[in-house]
């Protein structure tokens, strides 16, 4: 589930943070495990009502237009 070419298609996630995050974990690195299960379990969740949710927009791109219509306030 946490496979890169599945977060792009699904839309909600970046995948390169998380698959970043999964490596060190695995490494023991680091213990990402609450924040990988979150996602799995977001994962799981949107799998088991068919995939009916998707995202709002294209990642970032609200907070990117909020910055930039803040300077006109």
């Amino acid at each position: 589930m946490l496979d890169g070419k599945r977060l792009r298609e699904e839309g909600f996630f970046e995948p390169a943070p998380i698959r970043r995050m999964w490596q060190e974990h695995v490494a023991g690195v680091r213990r990402w495990h609450y924040y990988l299960w979150d996602v799995l379990m977001f994962q799981a969740w949107n799998e088991e009502q068919g995939a009916r949710y998707e995202p709002r927009a294209e990642i970032g791109s609200d907070v990117t237009e909020r910055v930039s219509n803040a300077d006109r306030y």
